[in-house]
């Protein structure tokens, strides 16, 4: 099995993914809180082992902050 040549794989980027517009700016009025990001983790995970992304990913833009 052979892979195709880098010029190939590339043949298919010719607009941005995202608009200059739609980068964070960095300015945020939210602080990181640690309360938040320990309940999220501590919830997303049931009693049944199963994981609500939800809370998963609410952790994870906590980390983002």
């Amino acid at each position: 099995m052979s892979s195709a040549p880098a010029t190939q794989m590339a043949t298919n980027i010719s607009e941005p993914i995202i608009e200059p517009s739609e980068v964070p700016s960095g300015k945020s009025s939210h602080k990181f809180d640690l309360k938040i990001l320990r309940d999220a983790f501590v919830n997303c995970i049931q009693a049944d082992k199963t994981l609500l992304l939800s809370e998963y990913i609410r952790a994870y833009e906590e980390l983002c902050v």
